[in-house]
C-alpha cells in the first residue's frame, strides 16, 4: 500500500480508500482486476515510479535487468514526451541514469500533443525524421513514451 496511506492497522479508511480508487482506476482503462497498483504523493513520485517500470521493461525487451545489471554497455534507452514534460520528469530521468539528453520532444500546441509529429518522430530519426541519420548514431527506437499535455 502507499506509505500515505500506511498499515491496515493505523489507518484502514485510507487503505481501504486506496483500494477503492485503484478498484475504479483498472475498470474505467480495463485492466485486468488482478493488476495492483499504488497511490503515490504527488507528480514526482508518480513520474519517478512510472519511469522505473518503464526502464524495467525496456531493459528486460533489450535482453538486461536494468536494476540489476545497471545501464552501461547497453543501448540508451530513448524517451518521447511532449515540449510540456514536467521539470520532474526530467530530474528522474537523470536520477534513474537513463540521462535528461535521451528526450526527444513533440510540439504540444496549446497544450495538447501533435500526433502527426510524434508519429513521424517514431517513424524516423528523433530529431530530424532522417531514418540513415538515426541509424548512423545508433538510436534505438524509443521504448518509453510520456505525454504529458497541459
Amino acid at each position: 500500500m502507499d506509505q500515505n496511506a500506511g498499515l491496515w492497522a493505523s489507518s484502514s479508511a485510507a487503505v481501504q480508500t486506496e483500494l477503492v480508487v485503484l478498484r475504479w482506476l483498472k475498470a474505467l482503462f480495463g485492466l485486468p482486476p488482478a493488476w495492483s497498483g499504488a497511490l503515490t504523493s504527488g507528480a514526482t513520485m508518480a513520474n519517478l515510479v512510472g519511469l522505473i517500470a518503464a526502464r524495467q521493461w525496456a531493459g528486460r525487451r533489450l535482453g538486461f535487468d536494468a536494476a540489476a545489471d545497471g545501464l552501461a554497455g547497453h543501448p540508451p534507452l530513448i524517451v518521447v514526451s511532449s515540449t510540456e514534460i514536467h521539470l520532474s520528469a526530467l530530474q528522474c530521468l537523470g536520477t534513474l541514469g537513463l540521462g535528461r539528453n535521451q528526450v526527444r520532444q513533440v510540439a504540444a500546441p496549446g497544450g495538447s500533443v501533435d500526433i502527426a509529429a510524434m508519429a513521424a518522430l517514431l517513424r524516423g530519426d528523433r530529431c530530424t525524421g532522417d531514418p540513415d541519420r538515426q541509424r548512423r548514431r545508433g538510436e534505438q527506437r524509443p521504448l518509453r513514451r510520456h505525454c504529458r499535455a497541459a
